[in-house]
């Protein structure tokens, strides 16, 4: 008589890339609704290219971090910012998004550094998030 027993596994929510990037299409990230996580003061963001001359000016900067849910995984998107001597509060684009998310080709294809920097820098573009980092800071 044979003995066998069942052993089930239940499949993790998430099987984590050896990258740990979260792998989305540009039409998903659209659909993906982030929330504040939180926002701070760093005027270190102004040095280079911008160096002391900001500081000068009046320019101040600082850091802000949303996080979204996709299915199952939490996404993260940071960004640095500065605010302008008239008020104006804008991203600073020299320095890439930090985040855990890659934007793919419709295909799922893995683009290049810089193709998915700009697809992120885009999907910026389309949040209000200003508001939010000046009520934060």
């Amino acid at each position: 008589m044979n003995n066998y027993f069942a052993t089930s596994f239940a499949q993790p929510a998430y099987v984590y890339t050896r990258d740990y990037y979260i792998r989305i299409t540009e039409r998903k990230l659209s659909a993906v609704q982030l929330l504040h996580a939180c926002s701070a003061r760093d005027d270190a963001v102004l040095m280079p290219p911008c160096t002391l001359a900001s500081h000068d000016n009046g320019l101040r900067g600082g850091y802000t971090e949303w996080v979204g849910q996709h299915g199952s995984v939490q996404l993260s998107l940071a960004w640095d910012w500065v605010i302008h001597n008239d008020g104006y509060i804008s991203a600073l684009p020299g320095v890439s998004p930090r985040t855990n998310v890659l934007v793919v080709s419709p295909g799922g294809y893995d683009p290049s550094p810089e193709e998915s920097t700009r697809a992120l820098w885009a999907y910026i573009e389309t949040l209000a998030w200003q508001k939010q980092v000046i009520q934060a800071i």
